[in-house]
């Protein structure tokens, strides 16, 4: 994204002060977060951007997602979340098995990534605030199971632990 609110995608430019782009980049990015085995979806997105952790409420829409998508000060946000991945991509060797994996200077296991990640518990904070139950602190996954907000990496986990195990 660049100062303009223009974000290249492919051979085209998508205007991101339009309503309709900046729901088009809340579904890609919820997309991406769930291949990835982060749980959320675009209401818990809509939850955030109106925290007043990224910017004051009252700001436009476009101000608001462009802090939620380059603001690195919240746990690192996306740039962390790919940085991350890329750590995970540099540790998978030639012969498909991974090498030591390492985050902020600790060597993590790969089934424990995520809970490294404070970024993925702000995530997780908000997924189970908007869809928390009356079951007191349980909310509902992506998958519609229920999950405890006192573990909430639960489904992250078991995302990781699945593409560990099957590859």
């Amino acid at each position: 994204m660049n100062r303009k609110g223009i974000l290249k995608v492919g051979d085209r430019d998508v205007d991101l002060h339009i309503p309709m782009n900046q729901e088009w980049l809340k579904d890609r990015i919820v997309s991406y977060l769930q291949a990835v085995g982060i749980g959320i979806d675009k209401p818990t997105i809509n939850k955030m951007l109106l925290s007043g952790d990224y910017g004051n409420p009252r700001a436009d829409s476009y101000t608001l997602l462009n802090s939620f998508v380059v603001n690195i000060n919240n746990f690192g946000g996306l740039d962390k979340i790919t940085e991350v991945l890329n750590t995970i991509n540099n540790a998978i060797k030639p012969d498909n098995t991974l090498s030591d994996i390492i985050i902020s200077g600790k060597t993590v296991s790969p089934k424990s990534i995520w809970s490294n990640v404070g970024y993925v518990k702000t995530l997780a904070n908000y997924y189970a605030y908007v869809h928390s139950t009356d079951k007191g602190l349980s909310s509902y996954g992506p998958d519609g199971n229920t999950y405890y907000m006192v573990s909430q990496n639960n489904f992250v986990k078991d995302r990781v632990q699945e593409m560990v195990t099957d590859p």
